[in-house]
């Protein structure tokens, strides 16, 4: 079984198909997974309760409320309910049936002799012949004979969605915002016996309410329209037609406890005599009653009766459901074709035509419960095929119609003008439009998919036989063939942006659309041309009998790419989907067995006709940027920005002329240096293929040129290496490896700009001279510049350093000159006019090497000194050598001589001590005190004298009475009394001396003897005491 004979006949079975051949983007915000959605969406029908519409108009005055099924409409009166059951009877797939009614369809122009000829439409109005399956319905009223003609019929729990209908181009006709309820409610049907309608998708049903006491029997049902009346076995009432039979389920009946659970009474279904094989056409009505068992005739009583038409469940084509779209709250949006809404005034024949039908839309929310229904339609046959929703809840809807008087708003193209139409329809977020407007030329053109994008542009595409199919900015202006795909942009107000044909010379047929967030489209059909439209073609013929093909327009409306998709069998492109890096992701069927595969979880066909999801992505597209014309030696940047890709990787490389050096060659900018060419120029060609990230989808290649032009060179100086050489070497300075890129003569010229000046020796030539110059121990450096100049006054500069070291030479030592001092006079040597060659810092070593020795202070410095020592009369020599070392090397030592003459020098009394200076006891006896401390520069032998000696014993007449000093010479020495007045205050001698050397040369002092008074112990010598009283 193929995919496009799943297609059922019910709306559940659209969806289910819907799900399966087409990728459906709910919208350029949210996509949809089919499959959640569809099972959302069928639970949601398939539980949903029956919508009763208030009838505002919309039907004959007699209803009061309307109600769709599944197979079915049932409109209620006063009086009365009428179901109208609908069937197709062929059991072709919808999609199948779409086609061969397109091409079925023909115009005929009527004669005056009222034949008709095919031909073309003229003003005179043509004749629509339409040979298409018919659609077969059955009608059956069911009266409440006897009951209240005119009973209170009211709407009951009013839902959530609203129902509008634009039918017809007459907006006095047209009825929006209606009510819906669940539950119609009749008061007073009969006398005390209320009735209430509701139901779901599936079955209707009914309850007669019988008040405490009313009588139930007062209930009595006539149908009309049915060909007999069976009670069944199970206690069913069967209604036979000729279309099938309808059911109405043995009637449960209860009485309603005050504990809420229900006691059940007897009740069955009774004929009333002469009742049998009532034939539809006759102008009696069967009745029907309800027999029941005995109950509390005090208490309410419902009888439940529900009718079930199981016969129409599976072949019922009253609504065809193509389209679903998803938004980004959940809501589901359906569009597809339903019945025409036609009260049957008078009881219908079995087996009539159910005239026309209106494409529809529907929208239920997250929850499946229904937000609105909008019916769009003419006098004729309209059908929604594709659907889709904005950020904002719009939905836009496209399909076709053959109505004259199809329902346009703010219309681009306000009439029909050919056999059939497609239109495009926007309607907001209530179900109310926005814009609606025919599509289409003279012949057959039919909208099949739509998409919708940030901004509010509808994306259309189907399928079109007319020559004049209204295009605008199209990279295709005229039909190829035999029918062509076509894709038409508007913009949010319903303008055309684009629209152009899509095709080849045989049919072709858009199936599905998908747009991305850059207002690219991406178109799937089918194609049986061999000269389809391919550009950038992944497979770019036709390989059987009718391929899909894929087709990517930009923005503009231009082609991007188009490729054939398929084997050798039929294959159809039915669905399509795009991700935000431009991926078309494509469905459809194919009878293919070598349909082209690619990392496939389904290598193999299974046979009989199989689904595929092919992901197509865009090839890139290189471009390597404008031709340049550039100078030798030019920075030259490479520009491949302008390339197509997704994630672009970058490859260059360089086809012709003079060979150069590509930095960053896998990159959008890579750059070279323009090379050196002859004089009449030379060109360079680069190649760069772009491919989409680490893929094997690569680009065509790309070329750009870049013509380059001769220029005069300057000459490049080379100075050579930095040399490093000794003081006192030769140098020679080469610049012989400077040159001219054009190969003409230089001049040189040398310039010293630092270190020691020296003289160039060929300074205007390549390799100079010099002689390096002395340094210190740090070294030196001198730096040079060459300039080199070509014959066109083009010059250039290099530098080179020398650097020089240092060769070492031993200091000179200088020990000063001889010198002539006195005895005892302070000498300073002198080295200072030691010197180093090499100018390195000196030190210094002093030794005595002749003549008394004496101790040099400072022998480590350049000026150390001593003391001449005493000489002889005579005098005396001293030598001391200097020795002075660079760090390196040491030098001859040199010697100086100091000469020191005698000076007779007199003794020195400046360090006089009298010895003992404290005479105690005082016992009155003389003791010998010596004068020490005295010295001779000579060391000769002193004499001392004593000139004078005083004491300081006051003439108080405390003391002894003796104020002279007790005092006499002995020699050297002086001898002084130990005594002291008892009362007296001690006594203080004061010696004065005078100290003679052998030469006569003296110094003199004092010296001071002390006899303590604060003494007052006494003093024992030997077995005398003594005390401060005397002994």
């Amino acid at each position: 079984m193929t995919l496009l004979k799943m297609v059922g006949s019910t709306l559940l079975c659209a969806v289910l198909v819907m799900a399966w051949d087409g990728i459906t983007v709910a919208s350029v915000t949210t996509p949809t997974t089919p499959t959640s959605t569809t099972q959302a969406v069928t639970a949601a029908m398939l539980g949903m309760p029956l919508q009763f519409e208030a009838n505002q108009g919309q039907v004959d005055d007699q209803v009061k409320f309307l109600a769709r099924g599944r197979g079915y409409t049932v409109f209620l009166t006063p009086t009365e309910s009428v179901m109208v059951l609908s069937r197709q009877e062929v059991n072709a797939p919808i999609d199948d049936r779409i086609d061969e009614f397109m091409m079925s369809l023909t115009f005929v122009q009527p004669q005056q002799d009222g034949n008709a000829q095919v031909g073309d439409r003229t003003a005179g109005g043509p004749l629509l012949k339409m040979e298409q399956a018919p659609m077969k319905q059955s009608v059956v009223r069911m009266k409440l004979e006897g009951a209240n003609p005119s009973p209170t019929v009211s709407g009951m729990e009013q839902l959530p969605g609203i129902v509008n209908y634009f039918t017809g181009n007459d907006p006095t006709k047209w009825r929006t915002k209606i009510p819906t309820y669940a539950k119609v409610h009749y008061q007073e049907a009969y006398p005390g016996i209320d009735l209430a309608y509701y139901g779901n998708q599936g079955k209707l049903e009914y309850d007669f309410i019988i008040a405490p006491g009313a009588d139930p029997n007062q209930i009595k049902l006539a149908f009309e329209g049915v060909s007999d009346i069976t009670v069944a076995e199970s206690g069913d009432l069967l209604l036979t037609m000729a279309l099938g039979d309808v059911r109405l389920q043995k009637p449960i009946v209860y009485q309603l406890e005050q504990d809420g659970h229900k006691t059940l009474v007897a009740g069955n279904y009774v004929l009333f005599p002469g009742s049998s094989a009532l034939h539809a056409s006759r102008t009696t009505s069967q009745e029907v009653g309800i027999q029941l068992a005995a109950y509390d005739r005090s208490k309410s009583l419902v009888i439940d009766p529900v009718v079930v038409y199981s016969t129409y469940l599976g072949g019922s084509n009253q609504e065809i459901g193509r389209g679903i779209a998803v938004d980004g709250a959940g809501a589901a949006y359906v569009t597809g074709t339903t019945s025409s809404l036609n009260f049957p005034v008078l009881s219908a024949s079995q087996g009539a035509s159910a005239g026309n039908g209106d494409a529809f839309v529907t929208k239920l929310d997250a929850t499946g419960a229904r937000v609105y229904s909008t019916y769009l339609g003419g006098s004729n046959l309209d059908n929604g095929n594709g659907i889709a929703v904005d950020g904002a809840g719009a939905a836009y809807v496209t399909g076709d119609t053959i109505s004259l008087n199809f329902p346009v708003l703010s219309a681009s193209q306000g009439a029909l003008a050919g056999f059939i139409d497609a239109f495009v329809t926007k309607l907001d977020a209530t179900g109310a439009r926005v814009y609606s407007t025919y599509l289409g030329g003279s012949s057959q053109d039919i909208g099949r998919g739509i998409a919708v994008d940030g901004a509010g542009a509808a994306y259309v595409t189907g399928q079109t036989s007319s020559l004049n199919f209204p295009v605008l900015s199209a990279s295709q202006g005229a039909s190829a063939g035999n029918g062509d795909a076509f894709v038409t942009k508007l913009d949010a107000t319903g303008a055309r942006v684009y629209s152009t044909y899509l095709g080849g010379s045989n049919q072709d047929s858009g199936n599905g659309i998908a747009v991305d967030g850059a207002g690219s489209a991406y178109v799937t059909g089918r194609t049986f041309s061999l000269n389809f439209p391919v550009l950038s073609a992944s497979q770019g013929a036709s390989a059987g009998n009718g391929d899909a093909f894929v087709t990517k327009l930009d923005a503009t409306g231009a082609r991007v790419y188009s490729t054939y998709l398929g084997g050798s069998n039929q294959d159809s492109g039915n669905g399509i989907a795009v991700d935000g890096a431009g991926a078309a992701y494509v469905t459809g069927t194919t009878g293919s067995s070598n349909f082209p595969v690619l990392s496939a979880s389904q290598a193999v066909y299974a046979g009989s006709g199989d689904a595929f999801i092919t992901k197509l992505v865009e090839k890139p597209t290189a471009n390597a940027g404008q031709d340049q014309s550039v100078p030798e030696g030019t920075l030259v940047t490479l520009d491949g920005t302008g390339s197509t890709a997704a994630n672009p990787t970058y490859s260059w490389t360089q086809v012709a002329g003079p060979a150069a050096s590509l930095a960053n060659s896998g990159s959008a900018h890579p750059t070279f240096v323009a090379p050196n060419v002859p004089a009449a120029g030379g060109t360079d060609t680069f190649e760069l293929v772009v491919c989409e990230g680490t893929s094997n989808n690569c680009s065509d290649p790309a070329t750009v040129n870049v013509h380059i032009t001769d220029v005069n060179h300057p000459p490049v100086a080379q100075a050579g290496e930095d040399q490093t050489v000794q003081e006192g070497s030769p140098v020679i300075l080469d610049g012989t490896a400077s040159y001219d890129p054009d190969i003409e003569s230089l001049t040189y010229s040398w310039l010293q700009l630092f270190g020691p000046p020296v003289t160039l020796a060929d300074a205007n030539t390549a390799t100079p001279s010099l002689t390096a110059p002395s340094v210190g121990t740090g070294g030196g450096q001198m730096d040079f510049e060459l300039i080199v100049t070509d014959p066109h006054g083009a010059n250039h500069s290099d530098f080179v350093s020398v650097f020089i070291t240092n060769v070492n030479q031993p200091p000179v030592a200088d020990a000063g000159l001889d010198q002539t001092k006195n005895e005892n006079t302070l000498v300073t040597l002198d080295g200072s006019g030691s010197l180093d060659p090499d100018l390195d810092a000196l030190s210094y070593s002093w030794s005595q090497t002749g003549g008394p020795g004496v101790s040099l202070t400072g022998a480590n410095t350049v000026s150390p000194t001593f003391t001449a020592p005493n000489v002889a009369a005579g005098g005396a020599f001293l030598t001391f050598q200097l020795v002075v070392r660079d760090g390196q090397a040491s030098s001859v030592a040199d010697t100086v001589r100091i000469a020191v003459v005698n000076v007779n020098d007199p003794p020195v009394c400046s360090l006089a001590q009298a010895s003992p200076n404290l005479l105690w006891p005082p016992n009155h006896t003389m003791t010998q005190v010596s004068i020490v401390g005295l010295t001779d520069p000579q060391n000769q032998t002193l004499t001392i004298t004593y000139p004078k000696v005083t004491q300081d014993e006051p003439i108080n007449g405390l003391g002894d009475g003796d104020t002279s000093p007790d005092a006499a010479e002995s020699g050297n020495d002086i001898l002084l009394r130990a005594e002291r007045s008892g009362n007296g205050n001690g006594r203080v001698y004061v010696v004065q001396f005078t100290a003679t050397n052998s030469d006569g040369d003296r110094c003199s002092g004092t010296v001071k003897v002390t006899v303590p008074h604060n003494k007052k112990d006494p003093a024992v010598e030997g077995s005398q005491l003594h005390n401060s009283f005397g002994p």
